[in-house]
Order: structure tokens, then sequence, then C-alpha cells
């Protein structure tokens, strides 16, 4: 199978807590669990590629540490391709600690370390890499790597004419030049706030903020809510995608399984609102279970709560 789904991004070693306690008041709380576990939204968006059937590859970067083989165990286990990572011997793989409260919804202190740190083999092994992908693969992205990785790869898909995809983070270093060189970008609110530079507390803000990414060049917006739905700015306009009630134990890697789909379905030649949906309906899965790569859905699955979203229609704003 052609190796069609490129994941340049950032690699981690998690460290999940389960906590009941509220983390805004400091001091030492207490956790009802703790696990190990791989992550990182590059590893995640092509763990989930892999796990629906469209085989993947990873572009990154790890230490020269044990933190290295928890974050790329899982991927070997899928026969993911890695043959993009590379290993930096100056810095460590990059580790996230994520607490999980009881609503699900997660605060992570990330250290990229790695992630960001890029020597000239690197990059050239990206460049190789992405430089001779397969015509019609499409490259996802995140800005959680090096920003000259971010700017090599964005250069060398526009000359082999390859379609970007793009999460939101780092929201900060997601420049005007980038949103030219994407197809699609799928920020959260937050995220959306910070690359438009404006400030966003109503859903009237939401909007102007995706409306504004789209005048920046990019032809797929999907800004993604904290409700697991998104809104949908292509082609001039606006809709609301709703997301079907589902029950939320993690959101951890819920943002990242959305970009992942909504690449899939880019690749697949679907249209931007069945895109927009085909994400929503990742998310909506990966809410459901513990962790972010342990929770992605098969296809059939995908496929399933995909006909479930576009059951419940869009609406125009």
């Amino acid at each position: 199978m052609a190796r069609s789904f490129l994941s340049l991004g950032s690699i981690n070693a998690d460290f999940q807590f389960e906590v009941s306690a509220d983390l805004a008041g400091g001091g030492t709380l207490p956790a009802k669990s703790f696990v190990q576990r791989a992550g990182g939204k590059g590893a995640n968006r092509a763990v989930f590629a892999q796990r629906v059937g469209v085989a993947a590859t990873l572009i990154g970067r790890v230490g020269e540490d044990h933190f290295a083989e928890q974050a790329m165990a899982p991927l070997r286990a899928l026969d993911l391709d890695i043959s993009g990572v590379s290993t930096n011997s100056c810095a460590p793989t990059a580790v996230s600690m994520i607490a999980v409260p009881d609503d699900g919804e997660k605060t992570i202190l990330l250290a990229s370390n790695a992630n960001r740190d890029w020597d000239a083999a690197a990059l050239a092994l990206l460049e190789n890499i992405i430089g001779n992908a397969d015509a019609q693969a499409v490259l996802t992205l995140d800005f959680e790597v090096s920003p000259e990785a971010v700017d090599l790869a964005l250069e060398v898909a526009a000359k082999r004419g390859l379609r970007v995809v793009a999460d939101g983070s780092f929201g900060k270093d997601v420049k005007g030049e980038h949103l030219r060189q994407l197809y699609a970008i799928a920020p959260n609110v937050q995220e959306a706030g910070v690359i438009a530079e404006m400030e966003i507390a109503s859903d009237a803000d939401a909007e102007a903020a995706a409306r504004k990414l789209a005048q920046g060049g990019v032809d797929v917006v999907c800004v993604k809510l904290s409700d697991g739905g998104c809104l949908l700015a292509s082609g001039g306009t606006i809709k609301r995608i709703a997301a079907p009630p589902v029950s939320v134990v993690d959101k951890t890697g819920a943002g990242d399984a959305f970009t992942a789909a909504l690449a899939i379905a880019v690749l697949e030649g679907r249209p931007a609102l069945e895109a927009a949906a085909y994400g929503v309906a990742a998310s909506s899965l990966a809410v459901g279970k513990n962790g972010s790569q342990e929770a992605y859905p098969t296809r059939a699955e995908l496929d399933s709560m995909f006909q479930k979203v576009l059951g419940l229609g869009s609406a125009s704003r």
C-alpha cells in the first residue's frame, strides 16, 4: 500500500493522571490512577490513520533515552512507517504530563525537548521523505516541532503539489505566510483566537476567526468546538457541524483524531462538508475511552459514526 498519509509532528512520552481535585488550587493533589503512554500530535495522527487502514509515515524526533522506547514501541507494533523519525543525541524525548479530571477536560504540561531541536541531517531526511512522496499524498503537520522543519516541509510540499492539513498547535507559531500554504487547518477555539489575533468570547467571535483564517488563504478551516462539533469555513460560507451526544471519558488526543480524519477525507477526495463531518465523527469516538492512541477507532466504527454526524445535518451561518 502506498504511504500517502505523511505526519510531521510531535512525538511524546505521556504520563497521565486521573484526578478529581480542582487543579487550579495548587498544592499536592491526590490522583486516582497513573499510566504511562505514547503520545504527541504527530504520532497520534499517524496511529489514527494506521488504525483505520490508511498506511502512514511519521516524521519527527526523539532522544536517546528510555522515554523514546515508551513513545515508539506502540508505533512499531502497528507496523507504522517510522523511517522518518530521527534520534537526537543532545535533547531528550519530549514528555507531557496529563491530568484528566472527572469531566474529561484534560490539562497538559509539555516539555517539547527533541521535538523542537532539528539538525541538518534530520531536516535532510524530512526533505527526502516529503520530496519522494506519492503525488496524491497528504501531508499533515502540527507546529509543536521546530519552525525550520515546518517551513521546509511546507516548501517541499508546495514544490510537489501536495495538500497540507495542519493542526492548530502551537497557535503562536502559525504565521500568515503559513496559512497561504495550507489546504486545511483545524485549530480549537483558543488556537483559532491566537492565530487570528483576536479574542474569542462568543460563537460570533469564533465564526469571525474562522472567516479570517479562510481569508488568509486556507481552503478549509475547521474550528473545533468544546462540545465536539466544529465550525467549517469553506467556499465563502460558515457551517456549524454538530456532534452526536456521547459519554466523555477523556479528551486527550481527540483533536488529533479530528485532524487525522479530516486529512484522510481530503486524501480520499471527499468534499469539505464531509471531511469536516469525518473529523467530528473521529473526535466523538476518541473521547469515549481513556488515552489517545488507545482510544482510536476502527474504520467500521469511524464510518458508522460519520453517518450519525451526517444525519444531524449542518447549519449555515
